[in-house]
Parts: C-alpha cells; sequence; structure tokens
C-alpha cells in the first residue's frame, strides 16, 4: 500500500503557567508522564527551546495552548507559531501559526490555540523546530502549564519516510 507504521511518537508539555510573550518557550517543559502516556521510538531532544529530531522522515508537528486573561483585560488576541530552520537553527521562519482572543466584556476570559505542520525533515542536523506565544498583551495574559496535565504542549508524530 506504500504506507508507513508509525515508528516515533513524542508527546510534551510545559509545567507551569508564565504570564507574557515567549520566543521560544524553553523553559518548564516535560515529556508528558501520567496516566500510560507513550513514547514510542527515539525521543524528541530540545536544548534552550529548540527542537531536533532523533530521525529523518515526514513529521507533524502539534503545539496547543491554554490562556487566560486578567479580570481588567478585555481583548487579550495571544499568536501561537511553529518556526522551523533548516540550516541548524541559525535562522527560523513561520510554517504556521494560529491565533484566539480572550475577549470577554468582564472577568477573566480563557481561548485554547492550536496549530500544526507536516514537516519532511531530510537531516536531523540542519532541520530544526521551535515554538513561541505572542500576546497582545502579555503582562495580562497568563498561559497555563502544569505536571499533572497538560494544559500547553506539543505533539510530535513521524508518519513516514522522507
Amino acid at each position: 500500500t506504500g504506507a508507513s507504521p508509525i515508528t516515533h511518537i513524542d508527546q510534551w508539555r510545559l509545567t507551569t503557567s508564565f504570564t507574557g510573550d515567549a520566543d521560544p518557550i524553553q523553559s518548564n517543559l516535560e515529556r508528558v508522564d501520567t496516566d500510560d502516556s507513550a513514547l514510542v521510538g527515539s525521543a524528541m531532544v530540545v536544548s534552550s527551546g529548540i527542537w531536533t529530531f532523533p530521525v529523518t522522515g515526514i513529521w507533524q508537528i502539534s503545539m496547543f495552548s491554554y490562556h487566560q486573561s486578567a479580570a481588567n483585560n478585555n481583548d487579550a488576541k495571544i499568536i501561537a507559531v511553529i518556526h522551523g530552520s533548516t540550516n541548524g537553527g541559525a535562522g527560523f521562519s513561520y510554517l504556521a501559526e494560529s491565533g484566539c482572543n480572550t475577549h470577554n466584556t468582564g472577568g477573566a476570559a480563557r481561548a485554547f490555540n492550536n496549530v500544526t505542520h507536516i514537516l519532511d525533515v531530510q537531516d536531523v542536523s540542519t532541520h530544526k523546530v521551535k515554538f513561541s506565544l505572542d500576546a497582545a498583551d502579555g503582562s495580562n495574559t497568563t498561559t497555563y502549564g502544569g505536571t499533572a496535565e497538560t494544559y500547553t504542549g506539543f505533539t510530535f508524530v513521524r508518519l513516514g519516510d522522507t
């Protein structure tokens, strides 16, 4: 059929909430380890927010993030971005982005971002990714993290050969 079995799956999450922007999201990250979570194949490696793939192939990369604006903030726009590099992380371009808005007429408001990209990783030494969040009103916008459940996270699935 030409189909390849999925040989790699890796899930990570943000462990601590933060306020404001992050480019890249680089601290308080852990592999999801609760409730029979699985790692299939070799693991992703992250250093200073730059992600390295364990093997070449066609990869599905997903980022999801959960946000809340402060009670006095009625219009917090948040942009989630997957960035890619083909030169070892020396420069990144936008691969995909998603936006959400915690618009509310009173009280705190919550929103959720979800963005996915399919990447042909032809060389693990040159093809890298990073994730960023840009909050229009960063001082009043919190991105949630946790160690017992995944509020903000990243999923990497190798779909097949390059």
